[in-house]
């Protein structure tokens, strides 16, 4: 499911203010965490482009 990997990969957020089934709910959140705790994609360590010249 794309949904899913796009959560996987920190390249999104679980949104709950559409009706999923609760299994699934809980499957995005779950995987919100897991990317999270890993720093992947948006909840990575930003950094800021050099200057130029």
């Amino acid at each position: 499911m794309v949904n899913a990997e796009v959560i996987r990969c920190g390249y999104g957020a679980a949104m709950t203010s559409y009706p999923f089934d609760s299994a699934r709910k809980a499957e995005f959140f779950a995987l919100q965490r897991e990317a999270r705790s890993a720093r992947r994609g948006l909840w990575g360590e930003w950094k800021a482009r050099p200057s130029e010249p």
